[in-house]
C-alpha cells in the first residue's frame, strides 16, 4: 500500500490540510504511530493502527514485541494478534511480566514485514520510591491551535513517568473564534460511529501528538467533547466511547461496561492515583440528603473505599472539572459579560453544581484523617491552584492567610491549546490586573493565569508535592515552553505553601537544606561537613551539565548564583553533598 492512496482516502474527508499536518508515511501502512498506557508495576498497554490495502477486508494478523533497549535487540516479550473493520483496525495489547520501573520499547509489523514506529514506554514503579513526574493536561483542541505543548512533553519524556490526560482529548466542533488550525471542506460534528473513527484518525495526523504518545505512557480519561453527552443527565453517545476505548491506549476495567473508565494505579509507596468520571455518573443516585451524587452511588463508594485503603504519601484524584469553587462574586460585570459563567459562580456543571457532593468528599477526608490529597483537573481552560475547602470565605472554616481548614489542594493547569479569556476577546495586557481579580473573588486561589496555554507537571518526592505550569505558544510552531509557576504543598500540611521557602525549612529527608527554593537565582545550601572549598555541579533535568561553581561556606552554608540559567528544575551536586538536590528557579520569585 502507498502513501499517496492513504492521501486519495483522507481526500475524500479533506481537500486541503493545515500546515504541519502530515501521516507518518515512513512506517506505511502504520500512518497513526504508536501509543502506550494505563502503567502497572508489571505491565502497560501498547497501541496501534494499521491502514488497510484498497478492497482489503480479511483480518489482519499483526505482530507485536517488546524489547528492553532501543536498538530492539533484546526482546522481552512478543506475540501476534489480529485486528479487523469490527476495531477500527487497531491493535491493543495488555502485555504483562515486566518489571517495575523499567523503560521498554516496543513495536508492531505485519506479515510483509511493514513495521510501526518504535514506541517508548515506562512501567509504575513498586515499593520505596522517592520521586514521581508527570505531565498534567486536558482540552487539546486540534482546530484552535498548535500542539507545540505535546511536541514539549515528549521532549520531557525522559524525566517523566506518565502522561495524564484530564479529557477533551479531541474535539467534536470547531470554535467559531479559534480557527487557527481547520482543514477544507469544514469539519462536521460527529453523528455516528465511522464520523468518530475519522475524527480520532484525523487527530493523529498530528506529529506533535503522535511523538507525545509514542514517548511515554499516557493514562487517560474521557471528557463532553469526546463523548457527546447530555450535561443533565450523563447520557453519551456510544459509538464516541467505542471509538475512544478503540483508539486509546486505555486498559477497560469492565468490558461488559464500556461506560465505565474510572480505575486506579499505585506508584509505589510514594502514590495511589484515582482516576475517576464526572461526566457518565452524575445525576442518576442521590446522596443521603436528597442532593445528586456527581460521582455516582457505585463510583464514590469505590473512590472512598480506595482512599481508606491507600498507604501510599499521596492521594493524587483525576477528574474532569474543577473540584473547588470558582466564585464571581467581585467580578466587574463587563468581564462577565465577556465570559461564560452562571451568576454566583463561573460553572454549574464542575464540581459549584454538586457542592453536596463536595462537601461529602472534603469531609470524608477530614473524618479518615486523610492527608495530602491532590486533585488534578481539566476542562476550564485556564490555570488555576487552591486550597479545597468547603467555604473559603468562613473564617471558622478556612484561613486564607495559612491554609487552615484545607482537606486538601487542587492542581489545574491549563489548556493546550482551547481558548481562554485570551480568545473571549479580554485585552492581554490587562492579564495581571484580571488574574489578581479572580484571586481576590476567591481567597482560595493561590496562583490564577486566564489566559495562557500548555500543560502541568507535577513533582512528587516524600517531603513535597510541586506543581509546574508550563506554557506554549499556540498560534504558530514553537520550539520553546516557559516555566512561569512552581507552588509546593509539604507533605501532612493540605494547603499550597504561602510565599516562597525564605527560611531554613527542609525541603528533602536528608541533612541538607535549600533556601530560597522556588528561587530567581541565588540559592543558599546549609547542611554538616561541607569542604573548606564545594565543587558545585548543576544539571538540568537531562541530565545534562549546565553550571559549575566553587563556593566555600560562611557561617555553616554556601551560596551560588543561577540566575543566568533558564527557567526550570534543576539537581545540584556537590563534593560533600551525600545526594542531589532538588532547585526550582523560575522568574516568578
Amino acid at each position: 500500500m502507498t502513501f499517496s492512496f492513504f492521501l486519495c482516502i483522507f481526500c475524500a474527508r479533506a481537500q486541503s490540510l493545515p500546515p504541519g499536518m502530515t501521516a507518518d508515511s515512513l512506517h506505511a501502512p502504520w500512518y497513526h504511530g504508536v501509543a502506550s498506557g494505563d502503567p502497572l508495576p508489571g505491565g502497560v498497554i501498547i497501541w496501534s493502527r494499521i491502514t488497510p490495502a484498497p478492497g482489503n477486508y480479511d483480518p489482519y494478523d499483526v505482530q507485536w514485541a517488546m524489547y528492553s533497549d532501543s536498538l530492539l535487540t533484546a526482546p522481552v516479550q512478543s506475540g501476534t494478534v489480529q485486528t479487523d473493520s469490527s476495531r477500527d483496525w487497531t491493535v491493543k495489547v495488555d502485555v504483562s511480566g515486566l518489571q517495575p520501573d523499567r523503560v521498554y520499547y516496543y513495536s508492531f509489523a505485519d506479515t510483509a514485514g511493514n513495521r510501526s514506529a518504535t514506541g517508548r514506554t515506562r512501567t509504575a514503579p513498586s515499593g520505596n520510591v522517592q520521586q514521581l513526574r508527570f505531565a498534567v493536561f486536558s482540552c487539546s483542541s486540534i482546530y484552535s491551535g498548535y500542539f507545540n505543548a505535546y511536541a514539549r512533553i515528549a521532549e520531557k519524556s525522559a524525566t517523566l513517568n506518565a502522561a495524564i490526560h484530564l479529557g477533551d482529548y479531541l474535539y467534536d466542533f470547531v470554535d467559531d473564534q479559534e480557527q487557527i488550525r481547520v482543514p477544507s471542506p469544514f469539519p462536521v460534528e460527529p453523528q455516528n460511529l465511522e464520523e468518530w473513527r475519522d475524527r480520532h484518525e484525523y487527530y493523529l495526523l498530528d506529529p506533535d501528538l503522535r511523538r507525545a504518545r509514542q514517548s511515554l505512557p499516557w493514562i487517560v480519561i474521557w471528557d463532553n467533547h469526546d463523548m457527546k453527552c447530555s450535561g443533565s443527565s450523563g447520557t453519551c453517545d456510544t459509538s464516541a466511547v467505542r471509538a475512544f476505548m478503540e483508539w486509546l491506549p486505555v486498559r477497560e476495567p469492565d468490558p461488559s461496561d464500556p461506560s465505565k473508565i474510572y480505575r486506579s494505579f499505585s506508584f509505589g509507596g510514594l502514590a495511589d492515583i484515582f482516576m475517576t468520571d464526572v461526566l457518565v455518573h452524575r445525576n442518576k443516585d442521590l446522596l443521603p440528603g436528597g442532593a445528586y451524587n456527581m460521582l455516582g452511588s457505585l463510583q464514590y463508594s469505590w473512590l472512598k473505599q480506595q482512599l481508606s485503603q491507600s498507604q501510599a504519601r499521596w492521594k493524587i484524584m483525576g477528574n474532569q472539572r474543577m473540584m473547588g469553587g470558582w466564585y464571581t462574586n467581585g467580578i466587574p460585570q463587563w468581564l462577565l459579560d465577556m465570559v461564560p459563567n452562571e451568576g454566583a459562580v463561573f460553572d454549574y456543571g464542575s464540581w459549584d453544581g454538586f457542592p453536596e457532593t463536595r462537601d461529602s468528599l472534603f469531609s470524608f477526608l477530614a473524618s479518615g484523617s486523610i492527608d495530602n490529597f491532590i486533585a488534578l483537573s481539566g476542562d476550564a481552560h485556564v490555570s488555576i491552584t487552591q486550597d479545597l475547602t468547603t467555604d473559603p470565605f468562613s473564617t471558622g472554616t478556612y484561613d486564607p492567610a495559612t491554609g487552615n481548614g484545607s482537606a486538601g489542594v487542587e492542581f489545574l493547569p491549563t489548556s493546550i491549546s482551547r481558548g481562554n479569556l485570551d480568545e473571549s476577546g479580554a485585552p492581554p495586557e490587562l492579564a495581571d490586573a484580571l488574574n489578581q481579580m479572580d484571586l481576590n473573588a476567591n481567597p482560595q486561589h493561590r496562583y490564577a493565569d486566564l489566559f495562557r496555554h500548555g500543560y502541568g507537571i507535577i513533582d512528587l518526592r516524600p517531603d513535597s508535592a510541586l506543581a509546574e505550569f508550563w506554557y506554549s505558544d499556540i498560534l504558530s510552531p514553537a520550539a520553546a515552553d516557559t516555566l512561569a509557576k512552581t507552588m509546593i504543598v509539604l507533605n501532612g500540611e493540605n494547603h499550597w505553601k504561602r510565599g516562597q521557602t525564605t527560611g531554613l525549612e527542609k525541603l528533602s529527608e536528608n541533612m541538607w537544606i535549600v533556601y530560597p527554593n522556588p528561587t530567581d537565582g541565588e540559592v543558599n545550601i546549609a547542611g554538616e561537613g561541607l569542604a573548606q572549598q564545594e565543587l558545585i555541579k548543576v544539571y538540568n533535568m537531562l541530565g545534562e551539565l549546565v553550571a559549575a561553581f566553587k563556593a566555600s561556606p560562611v557561617a555553616g552554608r554556601i551560596t551560588i548564583d543561577m540566575a543566568s540559567l533558564r527557567p526550570g528544575i534543576y539537581l545540584v551536586e556537590g563534593s560533600s553533598i551525600l545526594r542531589p538536590l532538588r532547585v526550582v528557579l523560575s522568574s516568578e520569585y
